[in-house]
């Protein structure tokens, strides 16, 4: 009965480490982020008759656009601010909180 029960669970295992290897090979799906400073939102539509077919354009025709996204943010630093719209989540989940950064070492 132990054996079987051991049997069992290294079998288990196994399909668990079989099942995560095929995962982590799968091919990811590629995002593209943008962000340029103090380029409001509207501009892009508004000059878009400047931008050539295989610049921003394509992005318009071939992409995603999201001109009501909202998230809410309060730190006014860049690097923080980029940090958040490119992850999603808050400085003290990624860990961005400055532009700049303090080494104890130095």
């Amino acid at each position: 009965m132990i054996k079987l029960r051991g049997a069992l669970i290294l079998f288990l295992l196994l399909l668990v480490v079989f099942r995560l290897s095929s995962c982590a090979t799968q091919k990811p799906k590629l995002v593209l982020f943008i962000s340029i400073d103090q380029l409001r939102y509207d501009y892009l539509t508004r000059f878009s008759k400047y931008f050539g077919d295989n610049g921003f354009n394509l992005f318009f025709k071939d992409g995603a656009n999201f001109t009501n996204a909202q998230f809410k943010h309060s730190v006014t630093k860049t690097s923080a601010g980029h940090a958040v719209i490119s992850t999603g989540t808050h400085a003290n989940v990624n860990g961005v909180i400055a532009n700049r950064w303090y080494d104890r070492q130095q």
